[in-house]
Parts: C-alpha cells; sequence; structure tokens
C-alpha cells in the first residue's frame, strides 16, 4: 500500500435541491459550518473507483514508473459509502459515515472498514452580519479497521527485508530462501513447495476528533466555510513472517523471528475552506481544499503533513433526489486517511499522490 499512488482531477456531480425557506447545503462534503433543518435526513450512497482507465492526465505511471512490473497491480481501489445525517433538532445534526475500501497490492487487496461518527451544534448565527454569521462544533470518532494483508511477491518481500535489515543477504527467488550460496526449499506432507510470505496484521486506527467552523451565505446562491480541527489517533499495525503451507521445521524458525510492531499515538491538526455555489438553478459545485500537519515520533517526520482537494458539481432531479459524480486527490497519498500504513519503514514511499473519483446519489427525505 505504501507504493500507492496516482492522481485523477476530480471533476464531480452533485445535486442539491433547494429546502422549502429557499435555502440550500452541502450534500458531498460534511466539513463546514451549517446544519441540517430539524427533521430533515440525508442520505448519500457513492461508488469510489480508481484504475488505469479512469487516470486520463496518466499520472499513475508518472508516480510509480515501473514499479507494477516487478511488484504487480499496486493502487487499483474500489469501494463504497454511506453517509446518513440527521437534522436532531434547529442546532444540530448528527452524521454517520461509513465506506469500505478495496485497495490492489500486488497480488493483494488491502480491505479497509472505516466509521466515522460526530454531532455538529450551531453556536451561533446571525443572517444579518455581513461577515461570517455562523460558527458550528464537531466532535466525535473515527474507526479504520483493516483485514490482515499477505504479500506474496518475491520482489517486494525482499524489498522490505532491505528496509528492515540493510545489506542483508538473505533474500527469497520463487519461494525458496537464500542465504549466501545456499538455497532452502520447504516443503509439506503431500509433497508441495511451502511459500514464505510476508504478513501484515493488526491494522487499525481509532480517534476522536473535535473541530470549530464558521461561514456565510451569500443570498441564496453561495456558501462559503473555514475551518480548523484536531484529532487525536491510536495507531496499531504488526508485520510478521509466515508460511503458506505446513512443515514444522519451517514453523519452528519462523516462530523465532519477533514480529515488528509499529504500534503509536498520533497528533493531527487541520485547516480547511469549503466554497459551495448554485448555478443554472438544479446545478451545484463544491469545492474544498485541506492543510493536514501530523505530530508523531522523532523517527516518523519525514512527511508530516498532506494536501487533500475535493470539488464537486451538481444535478437536482427534484426536491428530493440528486445525482453526482465527484472525487479526491491526496497529495502525500494515504497519510491522513489510513495512518497505520505510515511507519519507519513505508515513510520515504508518501511523497507520491494518490485519489478516486466517486459516483453516486443523495436523497433527502
Amino acid at each position: 500500500m505504501m507504493l500507492m499512488r496516482l492522481n485523477i482531477l476530480l471533476l464531480l456531480i452533485l445535486s442539491v435541491p433547494l429546502f422549502s425557506d429557499g435555502t440550500f447545503n452541502l450534500q458531498l462534503l460534511n466539513r463546514h459550518a451549517f446544519v441540517l433543518p430539524e427533521g430533515k435526513i440525508q442520505v448519500k450512497f457513492g461508488y469510489l473507483r480508481i484504475n488505469d482507465a479512469l487516470d486520463v492526465f496518466n499520472i499513475k505511471e508518472q508516480q510509480i514508473g515501473d514499479l507494477e512490473s516487478k511488484y504487480g497491480t499496486m493502487g487499483d481501489m474500489t469501494g463504497a459509502e454511506i453517509e446518513v445525517r440527521h437534522g436532531l433538532t434547529k442546532n444540530d445534526t448528527l452524521f454517520l459515515n461509513l465506506q469500505q475500501w478495496n485497495i490492489a497490492y500486488s497480488s493483494s487487496k488491502l480491505k479497509n472498514r472505516h466509521l466515522e461518527l460526530f454531532e455538529r451544534h450551531l453556536l451561533y448565527s446571525n443572517k444579518y452580519l455581513t461577515t461570517f454569521n455562523t460558527i458550528t462544533a464537531d466532535g466525535g470518532v473515527i474507526f479504520d479497521k483493516a483485514d490482515d494483508l499477505h504479500i506474496t511477491n518475491d520482489n517486494l518481500i525482499n524489498n522490505m527485508i532491505q528496509k528492515i535489515k540493510p545489506g542483508t543477504k538473505i533474500k527469497i527467488l520463487d519461494g525458496s530462501i537464500i542465504i549466501d550460496d545456499l538455497k532452502l526449499t520447504f516443503y509439506d506432507k503431500d509433497g508441495d513447495k511451502i511459500y514464505p510470505h510476508v504478513v501484515t496484521k493488526n491494522m487499525s486506527h481509532s480517534a476522536l476528533f473535535a473541530r470549530l467552523a464558521t461561514g456565510k451565505r451569500f443570498s441564496s446562491k453561495a456558501i462559503l466555510s473555514l475551518y480548523a480541527g484536531i484529532r487525536r489517533s491510536k495507531v496499531t499495525s504488526r508485520v510478521e513472517a509466515a508460511p503458506i503451507g505446513e512443515n514444522s521445521f519451517l514453523d519452528s524458525q519462523l516462530k523465532k523471528l519477533e514480529p515488528i510492531n509499529f504500534n503509536r499515538y498520533e497528533t493531527m491538526v487541520n485547516v480547511g475552506i469549503v466554497y459551495g455555489l448554485v448555478f443554472s438553478r438544479k446545478w451545484f459545485a463544491e469545492f474544498s481544499y485541506e492543510f493536514d500537519k501530523f505530530f508523531r515520533g522523532d523517527d516518523l517526520t519525514y512527511m508530516d503533513t498532506n494536501h487533500i482537494i475535493k470539488a464537486s458539481l451538481t444535478r437536482a432531479i427534484n426536491r428530493n433526489l440528486s445525482i453526482f459524480a465527484g472525487g479526491q486527490i491526496m497529495f502525500h497519498q494515504l497519510n491522513t486517511d489510513l495512518p497505520y500504513l505510515y511507519n519507519e519503514y513505508t515513510k520515504t514511499q508518501f511523497d507520491k499522490k494518490y485519489g478516486f473519483i466517486n459516483l453516486g446519489f443523495v436523497y433527502t427525505f
């Protein structure tokens, strides 16, 4: 996953039905200073995707070069997103976001499940002010959990071995362990060859976050919002060697290798700007930029920032249903979204870009 990188320009089409009072709200983005009217419920469904066919600017090749010829497919992603928003009162809105990402990594797939739950409270509102006239506060939790990732590609395993123990003469070749001129090949009780591999386990991320935002509506045509936030995270992951097959001697030797744990706590602060514009009555455009700054251990300062851009257009089908096509780009890969991928051995891979498109609909009840 540390080698994933690609970039896609974000062209989005999202629809925003007007509310009965003539106002409107952002629908694709949820980091802003506005709440839903009391009793309103919105449901957003998105299909997430990136591959070579969608990389219209060929940025994937620019980012990873010929790495796929050695390591296999890297970075292609499919996924889904569901978000539910409920206007609890005239001052409070509840947000629940669920996502599933399936990202190609050599011959394996990283499968991450994401949950984000937060409440937004309207602290202040005065529509007669000519400057920013709303202030909101968000507070919530984030959970990410990934399935075990099995790495079987010889080139990728050897690359990891050299990072963990530079200069070692141990390598894997077609499932055999090579130590100088010694070649060790293992078989199970049925005579089938055993292929040692590396497993990344216990990949998870949990966090508490708070965010303060201010915003302004310009007549009934535009929204502008600024926000700042802080996130405190617990990050876990563990790398260990394992065989594919059964061999008591090989098992006993691999058990002598201590797993490498990358557990840590970290803090992230961010600032962002969000802009929304209605045009041609049934079309709505959204744009956001966010800057993230991480505070990690002294050995993890190589890439401690990220820039995230999202953009959108909108088409209202009727007063309740909207369809959209959208996406985002991250300038330093998944540094923000999947922090368990970042550790002292992978940190130099996070200077690459990554992004995806998002297609779907929003329904307002």
